[in-house]
């Protein structure tokens, strides 16, 4: 359904460009899970969140909840990115 890091939009996330992690953060490496699915006036929307784990904290050690809302409609599409972020 996405293609995180081949020519779609990325998901640079804690960071973008180099640094003391992995380039461009880890959020487009990981696996999201489907948080939420609907029909809004007959467009489908799909709504993908990623949280922090042991793997994300071995590299950030920050808790984090991230959700990625896609919205298809007719002749458009539309997304929206929310990072939430504690403890920084």
């Amino acid at each position: 359904f996405f293609c995180w890091n081949s020519g779609g939009i990325p998901h640079c996330f804690p960071q973008f460009g180099p640094g003391a992690i992995q380039q461009h953060g880890f959020a487009r490496n990981l696996d999201w899970t489907v948080g939420d699915s609907e029909n809004v006036e007959g467009n489908p929307v799909v709504t993908l969140e990623l949280k922090d784990d042991s793997y994300s904290r071995a590299m950030w050690d920050f808790s984090f909840h991230a959700l990625y809302k896609v919205v298809k409609g007719l002749f458009s599409s539309s997304t929206a990115h929310l990072f939430n972020t504690t403890g920084i």
